[in-house]
């Protein structure tokens, strides 16, 4: 599995890009809105003609001005005009019933023309939603960073540890072959040379203790003890012990404790070391693509274990480096968003705790290295891009609002025109309609009054005589 791949960081969110695939939707839905408003209107313009025109109204007007109360003294020619007033008045109310059939008509697609915008925003917001899915934080996944940093000098370290172990089997194995266990018997067999060892066996060497001193690790003064160095463990029925010790000046200390145990066919080693306040100085790191390659400073405790037992190897080592600090890489050939990146992920290592775990048998071997690290670089990674994608969708979000927000603009224009235009047409005829009615009803008074008064000046004639 590769442990990161650096491209999902390195291609920033491009904005433009995703507003190219996005295909906004809103726009052709506006269209259509816009065209069915336009249908609507051609629809109530060719239904509006029937509305009292102002010259069918001014043709009314001008008969109801010939009629003229004041010039008419005959009471039959007032009765007269009271009958034209009359039939003028019922031609006015068909054009009041036809605008109210129209307007009680017209009540839903005004509804439309005054809520047709409402729906844009939803739409919008649509648009926008599939623009942040193509948004998306990308699948941040690293595996094995510390591995990458530090495996190769970890199995540089074992399989020094196991020429170690290698040499000293070699030694052991060249003393056991000189002569046979205490235990081996031989068949008994005609022509064989028989050892017959004497009443107690003793080994060709034998160190019971032995004082060890030197000097590792760039000065670093070790001193111990090693117990049970012989040639053929067998005879003494005692494995080899080693324990070493030692500190420097600076505080680094070491504690080795081995166990070489060859009394049986299964040869074994155990190997314990212990390292503390390891001083962390221009430590080489293997590369990384958003991390230095050095670190400048820190300091380190380190256990290591392993185990041989004949052919197989199992080994464990735990570390802690702590105050840890890189190295800056001022000719880095990345480009600033990515060196950005790589100094704030600098930053955040702090401390590095990893365990290794080492396996080989039958000739399978295992590697296996876990540690803070893939959990603490995706996390800022998350973070860092997190930030970025939340100014892409803002960006994006002002973008498609912008583009959209146009739309509805003009269709709210529109849809508005249409209505305004249509209303001033009610409006008009009803003024036109309600002028009349006043003048009719006037003009009928008039006359009312006038065959009223005309009666009641013959009733008192007629009297009088």
């Amino acid at each position: 599995m590769p442990v990161f791949n650096v491209s999902k960081v390195a291609r920033k969110i491009n904005v433009d890009s995703i507003y190219a695939l996005l295909d906004l939707q809103t726009p052709a839905r506006v269209d259509s809105l816009k065209q069915l408003s336009e249908q609507k209107y051609k629809q109530w313009d060719q239904r509006l003609a029937a509305l009292p025109k102002p010259g069918e109204l001014k043709a009314l007007e001008d008969q109801l001005r010939a009629i003229d109360p004041q010039k008419i003294n005959n009471l039959g020619e007032l009765k007269s005009a009271l009958d034209g007033a009359k039939k003028l008045q019922k031609q006015l109310n068909g054009y009041k019933k036809n605008i109210g059939g129209l307007r009680k008509d017209f009540q839903a697609d005004l509804a439309f023309f005054r809520s047709v915008g409402k729906q844009v925003p939803r739409w919008i917001q649509q648009d926008y939603q599939r623009g942040l899915a193509l948004a998306q934080l990308p699948d941040i996944s690293v595996k094995n960073v510390a591995k990458l940093l530090f495996g190769q000098k970890l199995l540089a370290q074992f399989e020094t540890a196991v020429s170690y172990v290698a040499a000293a089997r070699s030694l052991a194995e060249k003393y056991q072959a000189a002569a046979p266990a205490p235990e081996d018997r031989p068949p008994r067999l005609h022509g064989w040379d028989i050892h017959f060892s004497g009443a107690h066996q003793f080994p060709k060497f034998w160190i019971q203790s032995a004082a060890l001193s030197g000097v590792v690790f760039d000065s670093l003064q070790v001193s111990g003890v090693a117990e049970n160095i012989v040639s053929d463990q067998r005879i003494i029925n005692r494995p080899t012990k080693i324990r070493l010790s030692g500190e420097r000046k600076d505080g680094l200390s070491l504690e080795l404790n081995s166990i070489l145990d060859y009394r049986d066919s299964l040869k074994q080693e155990n190997i314990l070391i212990d390292l503390r306040q390891i001083p962390l100085k221009n430590v080489q790191l293997s590369e990384f693509a958003l991390l230095p390659s050095q670190i400048a400073s820190g300091t380190g405790a380190l256990r290591a274990r392993l185990q041989f037992k004949g052919n197989s190897v199992t080994g464990e080592v735990n570390f802690r480096g702590t105050g840890i600090k890189f190295a800056p890489e001022p000719d880095s050939q990345l480009n600033p968003r990515l060196r950005r990146i790589k100094q704030r992920l600098s930053n955040a290592i702090t401390e590095i705790v990893l365990e290794a775990q080492i396996e080989q048998q039958s000739g399978d071997f295992r590697f296996v290295v876990n540690s803070n690290l893939d959990n603490l670089i995706a996390r800022e990674l998350q973070s860092i891009l997190t930030g970025e994608v939340a100014a892409a969708r803002k960006n994006l979000e002002k973008r498609i609002g912008q583009e959209t927000g146009k739309y509805q603009a003009e269709l709210d224009q529109l849809a508005g025109n249409y209505r305004r235009q249509l209303q001033q047409r009610f409006s008009r005829a009803d003024e036109g309609v309600k002028k009349l009615q006043k003048r009719i009803e006037e003009t009928q008074k008039a006359i009312e009054k006038k065959i009223k008064d005309k009666a009641a000046g013959k009733l008192k004639d007629f009297f009088k005589k």
